[in-house]
């Protein structure tokens, strides 16, 4: 196979090879505060081509594989052709300088430091530099001559950027920001209606290719964000009966070359770099279908019709009984797969990240159901389901490889996932009469809990609302009013009346003042308030009974960075709990210890 041309993601071409003897090295400015570094000069905070290439490296295999704004063979040769031309002085390339950093800033933040895994410590040393070179990014991409820019490449750098906001800060301005940037841009160059016409012996194949993944990329986003906590809930902006794109061709990017013909998309059975961006592409739409659905049922009621959520279900059992076999979880499949790793390493992390996306969905479409569960006897196996998807999804934390989807990997999503299976699973266990198996689970749950908020601790500030929500979920199962009231409704939805009072000790046994031991430590149950606005400790024991209340940092409010998904899902959990005379759901929520 000849070597890919390199290919200037601005829409213009260069041949040739660069040669490593001739490039310059770029050591990082010397500082202890990265994020001191003045961004005029993007070329000042360029790592070594050393560096470079490990850091591009590293990206292929952690982000990339996910969300493909790139054609990986031309994008390596850019990188070395951009370095060869800096060493001659050669001016004019901050566009591409700025794509870089989106790449070095996204591999940076997926380095991991707490498994043996292969990496350089070098690599483990650039970590420092991601905020660094994210704020860069960020603040080159909202100049206004990049915002007007029609390049693919500064539409592949915001989506980059995107990718790599909603994994550290969640669904936050920012994200929306440039996403509403992308899509504006994305339509001012047309790649809506990309295939609206029969192609041309003049187009670039990479090109034409990359254009229908950012498409993609966009509108996919667009889809899922809109079946997720947060303030895009339940709409969505790309309408797909005003676009024209083909899907990505099912192919290696090494069998796309710029200087032969257009290739034929392989079978979806047989795995490919582009398997995941499909399957991830079906998932969006079968979320949009929801959308679409959901709106007219839930103008009349607030839990969706019975019949609705079945033909839901159904879609999704359909999705995931039709995925192509290395993405399946049964053990024949699980066994073939961990063949194929030895030559796609990534495909493990890619079923994963899809599986979590499916049960995560699922569950929180049928937990309305398993809260008013007596309300509605009929619908007993949709909560076995959800609980079912909720244990699938825990299950699957539990199974990731060290190279895989490593557990001190942070990803926003992922963990917004894992809360929601955990809150799943928290009102099954209110509802549980069976008192041994309730405290049995209850310290599984304990141990998810304190795992989660672990990792969390261990990865700093944008994560405290989480920490926070993890010790008001604990303090749920640990509550002596923990078991749900279940005849306060009957199988009419009326509320009949209060039940006996609660005991100083919950149904399974376990003391109502929190525990802490090795297994189970709860850090800042037993913390003194340092008075700090920045300290998740100091709101270990206040009052958390409406998202109104929710502690949150002076720097992160609940609806920005890294704490507006988790309120929302506390006030749906809050909404969907029953009325009852005599009993107060708030006392359940409340962090304070009698």
């Amino acid at each position: 196979m000849s070597d890919p041309k390199i290919i200037l993601l601005n829409d213009s071409k260069a041949s040739g090879e660069a040669s490593p003897k001739t490039l310059q090295y770029h050591d990082l400015p010397t500082t202890d505060e990265p994020n001191n570094v003045k961004w005029r000069n993007l070329q000042s905070l360029l790592p070594d081509i050393h560096l470079a290439r490990l850091l591009f490296e590293h990206y292929v295999q952690t982000a990339d594989c996910l969300h493909r704004e790139i054609h990986v063979p031309s994008t390596r040769a850019l990188l070395e052709a951009t370095y060869n031309e800096l060493s001659g002085s050669i001016t004019g390339l901050d566009e591409t300088i700025t794509f870089f950093l989106s790449i070095f800033a996204s591999s940076a933040f997926y380095v991991c430091h707490s498994h043996s895994h292969s990496i350089s410590d070098q690599l483990k040393d650039a970590s420092k530099w991601h905020n660094t070179w994210k704020e860069a990014v960020i603040l080159a991409l909202l100049q206004p001559d990049t915002i007007r820019s029609s390049s693919l490449v500064s539409l592949q750098t915001i989506l980059i950027m995107t990718y790599l906001i909603w994994d550290t800060e969640g669904q936050s301005s920012m994200f929306h920001t440039l996403r509403g940037i992308a899509h504006t841009k994305a339509i001012q160059m047309k790649i809506h209606r990309l295939d609206a016409h029969h192609p041309t012996e003049d187009d670039d194949v990479i090109v034409t290719e990359l254009k229908r993944r950012l498409w993609w990329h966009l509108a996919s986003t667009d889809w899922l964000v809109a079946s997720v906590p947060g303030s895009q809930e339940g709409i969505y902006s790309i309408n797909p009966k005003l676009m024209a794109v083909k899907y990505p061709l099912n192919i290696d990017d090494a069998d796309i070359r710029a200087d032969g013909p257009s290739p034929n998309s392989l079978p979806e059975d047989q795995p490919t770099s582009m398997s995941f961006f499909i399957q991830r592409i079906k998932l969006a739409e079968l979320c949009r279908d929801m959308v679409d659905s959901m709106q007219n049922v839930h103008q009349r009621t607030d839990i969706p019709d019975q019949e609705q959520i079945r033909q839901i279900v159904g879609w999704f059992n359909s999705f995931e009984g039709s995925l192509p076999w290395f993405f399946q979880m049964d053990e024949e499949n699980i066994n073939k797969t961990a063949v194929l790793v030895a030559r796609r390493p990534y495909i493990i992390r890619q079923r994963h990240v899809l599986l979590f996306g499916l049960y995560s969905r699922l569950g929180r479409l049928l937990r309305p159901l398993l809260i008013r569960g007596e309300s509605h006897p009929s619908c007993s196996d949709l909560v076995n389901l959800g609980i079912d998807c909720a244990e699938k999804l825990l299950h699957i934390r539990h199974t990731v490889e060290p190279e895989d989807l490593c557990p001190s990997f942070h990803s926003h999503s992922i963990d917004q996932h894992s809360f929601g299976a955990l809150l799943f699973l928290t009102i099954d266990i209110m509802r549980d009469k069976d008192e041994l198996r309730a405290r049995d689970r209850r310290k599984n749950l304990i141990r998810e809990c304190v795992m989660l908020r672990g990792k969390q601790r261990f990865l700093g500030e944008p994560t405290k609302n989480m920490i926070r929500a993890l010790d008001q979920l604990i303090g749920i199962i640990q509550k002596p009013c923990l078991s749900l009231p279940r005849e306060f409704v009957d199988v009419n939805g009326n509320h009949p009346g209060p039940t006996s009072p609660s005991t100083p000790y919950d149904s399974a046994g376990l003391p109502t003042q929190p525990f802490s031991s090795e297994e189970t430590e709860i850090p800042g149950s037993q913390t003194v308030p340092t008075g700090k606005a920045g300290d998740p400790e100091e709101h270990a024991h206040m009052s958390f009974n409406s998202a109104d209340n929710f502690p949150c940092a002076h720097e992160h409010p609940a609806n920005t960075p890294a704490g507006q998904d988790i309120t929302e899902l506390w006030t749906e959990l809050l909404n969907n709990f029953p009325y009852s005379p005599g009993f107060t759901w708030e006392e359940t929520f409340d962090w304070t210890w009698s």
